[in-house]
């Protein structure tokens, strides 16, 4: 996955330059002709030319509307480049076969069409790429989650392998975007069957054959679109990849809503956003299964609600669902680098646009002009952008992640407090209390350390023994290690999810163990973090509570020992 991650980004970044290159000058690099349907839908080789540009060299060798061309390399439909790019290519006039090699010529572009349309999906696709990673580093321990993760990485090769680049690597991608086509739609659903394993949902049986169905027609799909990049025609390449899909995007959500019907907590609110994840891209596409192939004059509206709509929403809501509602638990310092990356970058796109847009809307004959609409851009980004930035963070961390600041400020106000109190069993209560609250009502129990070594219970919101002898098997791990300890790692009596000490130096004063939290959320590596630091800071007090205790004993006993020799003199 890492690899085909890789790749991605170098289309991306092929894609972007070609963009930048393309939109600048307003021109493209192309054989000069207009022709039909996509390869890849129509499932032939041969295309028929429906016009030529005055400038094409297809003319000079005497080629008119109605003949047919055939290209020697899938990618040599359509360029985006600065021209004088060479072309094999056969031309079939009537029953006459003739190869050439011509060379592309610079045509007037549609800026939307041509590159604005190809800059939004490249964005997306990054951001694509971005959480798939996100979900295969993070999450690698969930084989539902590495599917999705795939799903993702994939879904960003199909969008950003479509760019025509005059370079030797368009080949290549060409044939990333024919392959990648249906596996992507089928990790989605391998993702929903995986993920809803454990349920026992209705007709599962029917499901997991029709999950093994679905997976036959990927093959054959995929195998048609291989059988097609050798070269060979393949007519019913459209009908076996419409199909496909929608089979596939049916079929998850069927999967996907018969478990929400059968679960239920915070489960069933995540296979509720996964439903409008998938959901929302398939309805937009839907329509676009069996109609007619697109062709270089596709209208705007049909772009917009066949490809590029249906990719931001699936991005996007499943971007949203994982930082708002914590789909998926990326960790906090994760979540925020992802979500301001994010923010950075379309706020850099806006800028982007809008300087394209002054170009297009105000046209000028003098270039000194465009300059000074760059150079006011340039004084305005300057000025307003670091402000501007500023304030979207600010916006998006309060938006994403104000339960978890607010969450660790409670904590850290009752750490502030407790170096004020006077007395061990109010803040041993006080912390439980918090402890608890922290972990969203999971049960918490405390224990500290006896004169004899053993550890009493001192506060319990569960059962819990009341003694932990010095030389059990918890005690001893955290000894050793000094610091948080999973329960579940080692063979304990004792039940809970975590362990967190109290430590004074080198000995363990204490301990705190928190449960399972009662959505079934793990704890993040941020909260497991912020825990051991409060016990250890909530232990240190109570130790300098207890030093202070110890103290007003040691003045008492001092006092009484003055007091009795005063008398015994005075006898």
């Amino acid at each position: 996955m890492l690899v085909a991650a890789l790749f991605a980004v170098v289309s991306c970044a092929f894609a972007l330059s070609v963009i930048a290159q393309g939109w600048g000058s307003g021109l493209k690099g192309t054989v000069g002709a207009t022709l039909t349907e996509s390869q890849f839908f129509s499932g032939r080789h041969e295309y028929t030319i429906q016009g030529l540009a005055g400038n094409s060299p297809l003319v000079a060798l005497g080629v008119h509307v109605g003949d047919r061309v055939r290209f020697d390399h899938l990618g040599d439909r359509l360029f985006w480049d600065g021209g004088g790019v060479d072309v094999g290519l056969t031309l079939i006039q009537g029953q006459r076969r003739s190869h050439h090699v011509v060379q592309t010529v610079l045509v007037p572009s549609r800026p939307f069409f041509d590159y604005a349309d190809g800059l939004l999906m490249t964005v997306a696709s990054l951001a694509a790429v971005l959480l798939g990673l996100m979900l295969g580093w993070r999450r690698a321990d969930s084989p539902a989650l590495r599917a999705l993760a795939a799903s993702f990485v994939l879904l960003a090769l199909n969008n950003t392998c479509t760019a025509q680049v005059g370079v030797p690597l368009r080949d290549w991608q060409r044939i990333t975007w024919f392959l990648t086509l249906a596996p992507s739609s089928y990790m989605v659903l391998r993702f929903a069957m995986l993920y809803t394993q454990a349920l026992q949902l209705p007709a599962r049986t029917w499901l997991d054959r029709a999950h093994r169905l679905v997976q036959v027609l990927t093959a054959v799909c995929v195998a048609s679109a291989l059988y097609f990049t050798l070269g060979f025609d393949c007519p019913l390449n459209a009908t076996l990849h419409s199909v496909q899909n929608m089979v596939t995007a049916v079929l998850t959500l069927l999967v996907l809503v018969l478990a929400y019907r059968a679960d239920s907590g915070v489960q069933r609110q995540r296979l509720g956003w996964f439903i409008a994840a998938v959901g929302l891209p398939n309805i937009l596409v839907m329509g676009t299964f069996f109609s007619e192939s697109p062709n270089l004059t596709v209208a705007v509206t049909t772009e917009l609600v066949g490809d590029i709509v249906p990719l931001y929403a699936g991005v996007g809501l499943m971007a949203y669902a994982a930082l708002r509602h914590r789909v998926f638990d990326f960790g906090l310092a994760v979540s925020r680098s992802l979500a301001f990356t994010v923010t950075s970058v379309l706020l850099i796109l806006v800028f982007f646009l809008l300087e394209r847009a002054a170009h297009h809307l105000v046209p000028f004959e003098d270039t000194q002009k465009y300059a000074a609409i760059d150079g006011g851009l340039a004084f305005v980004l300057f000025f307003v952008f670091n402000r501007l930035h500023h304030r979207v963070d600010h916006l998006v961390s309060s938006f994403f992640f104000r339960s978890w600041r607010e969450n660790e400020r409670q904590l850290r106000q009752l750490l502030r407090r407790a170096r004020h109190m006077t007395e061990e069993a109010p803040l041993i209560a006080a912390f439980a209390a918090e402890l608890s609250r922290f972990c969203q009502g999971a049960p918490v129990t405390l224990y500290r350390r006896t004169v004899d070594g053993a550890y009493a219970c001192v506060a319990t919101f569960a059962q819990a023994p009341s003694r932990i002898e010095a030389n059990d098997s918890l005690a001893v791990c955290l000894r050793t290690e000094h610091g948080s300890i999973a329960l579940a790692d080692v063979e304990l009596a004792q039940s809970g999810e975590w362990a967190f000490p109290m430590l004074q130096g080198a000995t363990v004063e204490g301990f705190a163990i928190v449960h399972a939290k009662p959505d079934g959320a793990a704890y993040r590596d941020d909260e497991r973090e912020l825990l051991e630091f409060a016990t250890i800071q909530v232990g240190l007090d109570l130790d300098a509570l207890h030093v202070g205790v110890l103290q007003r004993q040691l003045a008492e006993a001092q006092f009484e020992v003055t007091a009795l020799r005063n008398v015994i003199r005075a006898v």
